[in-house]
């Protein structure tokens, strides 16, 4: 079997040692990975395409894992490059099981050595489906678990992350279907808070809620980096009061209608007045290796 190239973004996430573990459990499948740690969202996703791209003529296809992923058996990468070598699929999609919100997501990718990753330049939806060629493969498995080990910080900035996606403020685009999954996700949060408790729960509903609610020029902020010094700061704040920001918010989030208005206000917003950047314009596709965006990178072999 041919040797595939793993990519994972690790900022903190307290799930990082085993998805580590479980990485170096698969079998049958040769691959090496590498780590991409400490940068945004927004830097790491392009520091991974570019890899990708890079290294496309080295490896029959690649993997996004994000540190909060483990992989829930042996063969999973055994599995994910079958499909990819069989010739007739560009992409395959498996599902990750969230632990947050007890609900399966598509979150867990494998691209073909010919797909064509594009730089990242929105601000917002910089993990954009690439170019591919033949067919987008649909597994109805579950692959990984998702944040089944976090920490309260780690749901703390999983909240505000949904709630950006879902008013997508600072985007080129706004995506109605982006809306509805993570609207999805963050309600079953809720519900599942009531039902079985958990702390980290009610950590991501109160950011989610603070992040709507808050002004336009603390949103800019906590969106610069929503893992940064300011970010950190906010936790500590709500840690400190988290039982009066949370009976506040869970009365509010009993019944979601003005959490809806208000989501709807900013949806309707116009997107940023700028380039729309498409998948046939090749001026927007990666074509040069930049090692000034290589620094954190990490690689190991597994045969």
């Amino acid at each position: 079997m041919k040797k595939i190239l793993i990519g994972i973004m690790e900022n903190g996430e307290g799930d990082f040692t085993h998805c580590l573990q479980s990485l170096e459990k698969q079998e049958n499948c040769p691959f090496e990975y590498f780590i991409i740690q400490n940068e945004t969202s927004f830097h790491a996703h392009q520091i991974l395409y570019a890899n990708f791209t890079r290294y496309k003529n080295n490896y029959s296809g690649f993997v996004k894992i994000d540190a909060d992923m483990v992989l829930n058996n042996n063969n999973i990468l055994e599995k994910i490059s079958k499909i990819l070598q069989t010739g007739q699929y560009g992409i395959t999609m498996g599902y990750v099981d969230d632990y947050l919100s007890c609900l399966a997501t598509p979150a867990l990718y494998g691209f073909r050595n010919d797909c064509i990753f594009f730089d990242v330049k929105d601000p917002l939806l910089h993990d954009l489906q690439p170019k591919y060629f033949d067919k987008f493969h649909y597994s109805q498995e579950i692959w990984a678990h998702h944040m089944k080990y976090c920490n309260e910080f780690q749901a703390f900035r999983f909240g505000y992350h949904r709630m950006m996606k879902i008013i997508q403020i600072n985007s080129y685009q706004k995506i109605l279907r982006n809306l509805l999954i993570e609207w999805g996700i963050l309600h079953n949060i809720y519900h599942k808070y009531i039902e079985f408790g958990d702390e980290k729960r009610i950590m991501a509903i109160i950011s989610a809620h603070h992040f709507l609610f808050a002004p336009d020029d603390e949103k800019q902020k906590i969106m610069q980096d929503y893992n940064g010094d300011y970010v950190k700061k906010l936790f500590v704040e709500f840690i400190k009061n988290k039982n009066i920001y949370k009976d506040k918010i869970m009365k509010i989030w009993e019944n979601p209608l003005p959490i809806i208005h208000q989501i709807h206000k900013y949806f309707e917003s116009p997107a940023l007045d700028s380039q729309i950047f498409t998948h046939n314009n090749s001026e927007t596709t990666i074509s040069e290796y930049n090692p000034n965006n290589y620094k954190n990178i990490i690689i190991k072999n597994f045969m």
